[in-house]
């Protein structure tokens, strides 16, 4: 099984709500599920993930433009509401990721439709787009 996993940088709430979110999308409905990984060395706990499961390897393009709308929505309604701005790393079966802050729908759909779509063999290849405060950052 493939997954892609989404981790929230901010509070609790932020993750419930986005798993939330995700759930209501018609392509996602059953496949988003809640994972407490460890904790890292030194730590006391962690925050909840989210992940994807059975991603197949043919349905990037369907999942990443999902995922990309979804989240843009679901960053504006935080924004309209006044809630604290939050991060979003996207983490493909690859193991390559992607910081999502605050982009435009084309550019968080481009950002992980390459990001998603990168092989499984390791490339320690790293770019960036955007700022550090608009976030952008995608790594393989």
């Amino acid at each position: 099984m493939q997954a892609i996993c989404l981790a929230v940088d901010g509070d609790h709430l932020a993750v419930l709500s986005l798993g939330d979110w995700l759930r209501q999308e018609p392509e996602l409905r059953g496949m988003v599920k809640h994972l407490q990984p460890p904790p890292a060395a030194g730590e006391l706990g962690s925050l909840p993930e989210l992940v994807i499961e059975s991603v197949v390897s043919g349905s990037v393009g369907a999942i990443a433009g999902t995922l990309g709308q979804s989240i843009t929505s679901w960053l504006q309604q935080r924004m309209l509401r006044g809630d604290s701005r939050v991060s979003i790393t996207v983490t493909a079966p690859s193991g390559a990721s992607v910081i999502l802050i605050n982009q435009s729908a084309p550019e968080i759909e481009e950002l992980l439709l390459s990001t998603l779509d990168t092989p499984t063999t390791p490339n320690h290849l790293s770019t960036s787009r955007g700022d550090a405060e608009e976030g952008g950052h995608a790594s393989a």
